[in-house]
């Protein structure tokens, strides 16, 4: 019997990955958006239901149908060491303090679950032998890159519980990338974007990526 990927335990317990600001942004731009996170190498999808295997589910051609009805996607992403492992991505919008609810920007999130690292057998978070921090972040950078070039963001950051919810989209663009850092940025200039790795870590660095 094959090895599940999408079992309970996987879906607790926090997750690592990317988030993505998109200020001032359309639907149709997100819909772009999260079609060019599922067109990255190495990532299978779309599947609507976590509950259930892959092999159980049909896989879904990401349409704009579909995603004006499914704001949280899943599948299966092969790391560099090329383990599968189970992934999800999720957008939310936060909205100006008025009564017309006008959305300020988009946010879309591209997430590995902590418990599909740890059922996939690497290690995640099993200090002092084994750190996935650092090549976490670097993948997780990498789609972030290649999402660019395909729907330009306003700013990203890589990490455990990336989150930019919690930032003011003009706030963080006026002050800069910060000197020292957790998570790391993914930052828009004159000649297109950079990745700035975070700076603090939660542990030492050995990989299984």
């Amino acid at each position: 019997m094959s090895k599940k990927l999408f079992t309970d335990e996987i879906w607790v317990g926090g997750d690592h990955g990317l988030a993505l600001a998109y200020p001032n942004g359309s639907e149709e731009q997100l819909f772009e958006a999260v079609k060019a996170v599922w067109s990255y190498p190495g990532l299978s999808g779309c599947y609507l239901n976590r509950d259930k295997e892959p092999d159980e589910q049909p896989k879904l051609e990401l349409t704009r149908a579909l995603f004006s009805r499914n704001r949280c996607l899943y599948g299966l992403a092969r790391l560099r060491n090329n383990v599968s492992v189970a992934c999800a991505t999720m957008v939310s919008d936060e909205t100006e303090d008025n009564e017309d609810n006008v959305i300020a920007y988009y946010g879309l999130y591209f997430v590995i679950p902590r418990g599909a690292f740890e059922h996939a057998g690497l290690g995640y978070g099993n200090y002092p032998d084994q750190d996935w921090e650092k090549p976490a972040d670097d993948w997780f950078a990498e789609v972030g890159l290649y999402v660019y070039q395909r729907s330009p963001f306003s700013f990203g950051v890589v990490g455990f519980e990336a989150d930019v919810e919690i930032y003011d989209p003009e706030e963080v663009l006026a002050q800069g990338v910060p000197a020292e850092r957790q998570p790391g940025y993914l930052w828009p200039n004159d000649s297109g974007i950079q990745y700035f790795p975070r700076t603090v870590s939660f542990g030492p660095v050995q990989s299984l990526w």
